[in-house]
């Protein structure tokens, strides 16, 4: 467990903490408005480095810079919650944060938690519950975080897997390796492949090749090691051309289903 986190306390709790604390119960989720009641500014500015946001706490001036050139408004929201998250986790600490830093969601350290953090904040699961019970789409993942919560994709299909009962898993994959996936509960495989296959749809993304705008079905073993050669999973695939990433979802059907098919 990571110094900065109380025994028995995720960095959910946290967030859940903050919007009792200034009792908000109502979407969307407005992170410059938290900042603000915790007494840090929200300024947008060009940054260098290709730096997403900074938190400044150490020295006389305290808040939140959000680089200006970043296009994507739900990027920038997220990456004010995400400074909301090192502030009232990491104990007033100066913190920096790159684009790659905003997807790292499998480690437990800092830049992780602060993700944690802010994908409770901008998505309460008092909330997001009900939309976890929907079929996993790649179609209601952008709608969830384009409309509904304003928030990042990679974030909203993360915290959509963490919720949902549905066989699905996310992950995301650079040309080198497989970054991190998410698996729900019921997601029958759990290794994944360390390095992305070449019979996965994502890996079109890499040489070149436009990306599908629908689900197809691709071998299970594509994607996890513990797979049969037999079994197959639907992937529906994203690019971000910004970032030198592919964001996944993969989803399979229940036993319930294979069976109903079978009588069919």
């Amino acid at each position: 467990m990571a110094p900065w986190l109380e025994q028995g306390r995720s960095a959910g709790f946290y967030a859940r903490e903050l919007l009792h604390e200034l009792k908000i119960n109502a979407l969307p989720i407005d992170p410059i408005g938290i900042a603000s009641a915790l007494g840090l500014g929200v300024r947008e500015q060009p940054l260098s480095s290709g730096c997403d946001g900074l938190l400044l706490c150490t020295g006389r001036v305290k808040g939140i810079l959000v680089n200006q050139r970043v296009e994507s408004q739900t990027r920038k929201r997220f990456t004010v919650a995400h400074e909301i998250g090192h502030f009232r986790i990491h104990q007033a600490r100066d913190f920096s944060c790159q684009p790659q830093a905003l997807l790292s969601w499998d480690e437990r350290h800092p830049e992780a938690e602060a993700n944690e953090f802010a994908a409770e904040l901008m998505m309460p699961e008092q909330f997001f519950k009900g939309d976890a019970e929907r079929l996993p789409s790649m179609p209601l993942l952008t709608e969830l975080a384009e409309s509904k919560y304003q928030t990042s994709l990679t974030s909203t299909g993360i915290r959509y897997t963490k919720l949902t009962d549905e066989p699905c898993a996310v992950t995301l994959a650079d040309v080198n390796c497989v970054r991190w996936m998410v698996r729900s509960r019921r997601f029958p495989f759990r290794s994944k492949v360390s390095k992305l296959s070449e019979n996965s749809y994502a890996w079109d993304f890499f040489q070149g090749r436009p990306l599908l705008h629908r689900p197809e079905l691709v071998r299970a073993d594509s994607w996890f090691a513990d797979a049969p050669e037999s079994e197959f999973v639907t992937e529906h695939s994203i690019g971000m051309p910004n970032l030198g990433v592919v964001f996944s979802l993969l989803t399979c059907q229940t036993q319930e289903e294979d069976d109903f098919d079978s009588e069919r």
